[in-house]
């Protein structure tokens, strides 16, 4: 199951602290807390304009402030392997965002059995896709639950351009290059040089990566050969 996460959070010197967390799974599910024990006097005015102020008022709906081990429990059946599978978790420029989810559990090896220790982040895919223009996000910014709803968007929107890309359903996506259509069918580096040999390549980013990619791959050919 695939999860979509966002934090908000206090960052100061050896501590990021939690305000609220934000997860939607692909099933449809969605959660969403308030960190009760955050320090929000720590708050920068960044944090205090742009995200203290989206966050529901606790008088209003109190269930939604709980404490860190309450959060911690709630993700723990959100996220249920026994009955929802393996996770896999995604991210927007998830670093930080990793750090503090995994803090809720204490250390990264106490996460639940079954669980990766890895966050797979939406960013990174955009860059590997030569950094298509993402969907706007119009209301919601900065509230973690219409946060990691936009992250399902976002990498949904990806999957799309990926299979307009390849198999060319879309006229206005530029189709890839023929070293790039070998990465999408799975071909090691060895296979693509063999298959393509370098030809037509999409940008000068892709000559650059699949340049450096290919020289390597010729040394450590050509180190194996001389070792038979």
């Amino acid at each position: 199951m695939r999860y979509f996460l966002d934090t908000e959070f206090i960052e100061y010197p050896c501590t990021i602290d939690l305000i609220s967390i934000g997860i939607v799974s692909d099933d449809g599910r969605t959660y969403y807390a308030i960190n009760r024990a955050c320090d929000f006097k720590r708050a920068n005015d960044w944090v205090k304009e742009n995200v203290l102020t989206k966050l529901p008022d606790a008088e209003e709906v109190p269930e939604l402030w709980k404490t860190r081990t309450e959060i911690k429990g709630d993700i723990e059946k959100f996220c249920n392997t026994e009955e929802h599978g393996k996770p896999e978790f995604w991210g927007y420029y998830a670093d930080y965002d990793w750090v503090v989810f995994c803090w809720l559990f204490g250390a990264m090896i106490d996460l639940p059995d079954g669980w990766p220790m890895y966050c797979r982040d939406i960013k990174q895919r955009c860059d590997e896709l030569g950094n298509p223009e993402l969907p706007k996000q119009d209301d919601g910014e900065h509230n973690a639950l219409e946060d990691a709803q936009w992250n399902q968007e976002a990498l949904k929107f990806l999957e799309t351009f990926v299979r307009d890309r390849y198999t060319g359903s879309n006229p206005e996506v530029k189709q890839p290059c023929a070293m790039c259509r070998g990465e999408m069918m799975g071909l090691g580096m060895a296979g693509l040089i063999v298959h393509y040999g370098g030809r037509d390549f999409c940008s000068d980013s892709c000559v650059e990566a699949w340049t450096e990619a290919a020289e390597e791959e010729w040394r450590r050919v050509e180190k194996h050969e001389k070792n038979q």
